[in-house]
């Protein structure tokens, strides 16, 4: 009993591209409506987490809950370990099919849904630092995202999936909305 929740609450290192290149032909990429797709786990409510395909569009970005929980699982190989779609459940996924990018197609299909205005968005970064109490679910590293409202998210990249590059396109997305935006609407 003791050992699973010593594992439970473990912390394991992020699977790196940095640290080792030949993970980069490895990394798998989402496929999703967006121009960047991934997928990630956030905690909330302390313990508790959700599993999300999260889509960055030219005008926000919407995340769609794609499972309900995930445990800490006991064994995983290592081929399943780091493909991102083992976080997946089909069931939920197949509600999202016709997603748009318009946010009102699916923000009452489930209350954690989410979407975010370019516009509200005030920073985005990546943690590579290990995250504590991912146990044996492996991940990439973190993304986080910073809104004006002063509220932060961070999105867990499970599975293998290259954090950076993520991360660099959604900056790219951001910053080119940021661009276009009015002057009196950007401040």
């Amino acid at each position: 009993m003791l050992r699973k929740f010593f594992t439970a609450i473990s912390t394991r290192a992020p699977i790196s591209i940095s640290n080792n290149p030949a993970n980069q032909r490895q990394a798998l990429m989402v496929s999703g409506p967006g121009l960047c797709n991934f997928i990630a786990m956030e905690y909330y409510s302390g313990i508790l987490n959700r599993t999300f395909r999260i889509s960055g569009f030219e005008n926000g970005i919407f995340g769609v809950r794609i499972l309900q929980m995930i445990s800490n699982p006991g064994f995983m190989s290592p081929r399943l370990a780091i493909d991102p779609h083992f976080y997946v459940n089909p069931v939920m996924l197949a509600r999202y099919v016709e997603m748009k990018s318009d946010p009102s197609c699916f923000l009452h299909l489930d209350k954690a849904n989410f979407c975010y205005a370019m516009g509200d968005i005030s920073s985005i970064s990546i943690d590579l630092t290990p995250k504590w109490g991912m146990g044996n679910v492996r991940y990439s590293g973190r993304i986080l995202i910073g809104l004006k409202s002063g509220m932060a998210r961070e999105f867990i990249l499970l599975g293998l999936q290259d954090t950076q590059a993520i991360a660099d396109e959604l900056n790219t997305l951001w910053q080119s909305q940021i661009h276009r935006m009015p002057e009196h609407l950007s401040a």
